[in-house]
């Protein structure tokens, strides 16, 4: 059993769903230790994570693995990136959305962000106007009251936009939707190898993700 105080970072997307349930259930499976939580960027937890700052992070996972080394990623969810629409505006194709309304960003630094802008760099049209925002509740909100489109996580949309918004499934790069996988974007945890929650990290993920796949759960 872990003992001690450690010092864990959330990424604030995932913090509104996984940070209460963590909480509630840390103390009993982890009796002999205390959990300090603060939120940030998934860039900047995953290098807080490398250099000591933090003994794990829960981040969205991109293109900062490949720069932190010694951190050890163990998947806890996969979640459906959709792109959402007014839903009292006729529905269009994607590529008329673009066109034909603003497009809110969730801030690209993000880890979520990053995957959002790969997307619209892969379409054949720029969107007529970008507004960016750091919160995903602010961008439900503006698709909501019919500001413009945007793409988040299927859980969070569900959660802020209810039945104003509609949701289009997504694929990463403009084909044939009969062959084109769902864009996601995986939630892991964070730990450096051989630390103390690096060797509980099975423990751990299964506090924080309790139906995840453990077959895949190292990537």
């Amino acid at each position: 059993p872990i003992r001690g105080i450690f010092d864990i970072g959330f990424v604030l997307t995932a913090s509104v769903r996984l940070l209460p349930r963590f909480l509630a259930e840390a103390g009993p499976a982890f009796p002999n230790a205390t959990f300090q939580v603060r939120t940030g960027l998934s860039q900047d937890l995953a290098q807080e994570v490398a250099r000591g700052a933090l003994d794990a992070a829960i981040v969205t996972a991109g293109e900062h693995e490949a720069f932190v080394p010694g951190v050890r990623a163990t998947t806890l969810t996969r979640e459906a990136l959709m792109f959402c629409s007014p839903g009292n505006q006729p529905d269009r194709p994607i590529a008329q959305w673009l066109e034909d309304v603003p497009f809110v960003h969730f801030t690209p630094d993000s880890g979520i962000g990053g995957l959002i802008a790969q997307f619209l760099q892969a379409q054949p049209t720029e969107p007529r106007e970008v507004i960016i925002l750091d919160t995903v509740e602010a961008v439900a909100e503006c698709v909501r009251a019919g500001v413009g489109s945007a793409i988040l996580p299927e859980p969070d949309v569900r959660r802020y936009g209810g039945d104003a918004i509609r949701l289009m499934p997504i694929s990463p790069t403009p084909v044939s939707p009969a062959n084109a996988p769902q864009l996601t974007r995986r939630l892991v945890l964070l730990t450096r190898n051989g630390d103390a929650l690096d060797q509980a990290r099975e423990a751990i993920a299964a506090v924080l993700a309790p139906d995840r796949d453990n077959g895949s759960a190292n990537t």
